[in-house]
């Protein structure tokens, strides 16, 4: 089967919604291992904004989730 061509983030975060992740409106990266799932996010000031790097770059946190191999019994 071949890759789509393209794929929106409203389809993404429908996919990941039936797996009961919500992507959020901070989301940054996803990056999927064998075994595990990391979903990046920004870091949110109190006050609402984007969380600053020394570098330049915005303070992300990754949220791990483990992936079976099969949806446990019952789920």
């Amino acid at each position: 089967m071949a890759d789509p061509a393209n794929v929106s983030l409203a389809q993404l975060r429908d996919c990941f919604a039936a797996a009961g992740i919500d992507l959020g409106t901070d989301f940054v990266k996803l990056e999927l291992h064998d075994d595990l799932l990391i979903v990046e996010r920004l870091i949110r000031s109190p006050a609402g904004l984007p969380v600053s790097r020394p570098d330049g770059g915005v303070q992300t946190q990754g949220v791990q989730i483990p992936v079976l191999a099969e949806p446990p019994a019952g789920g």
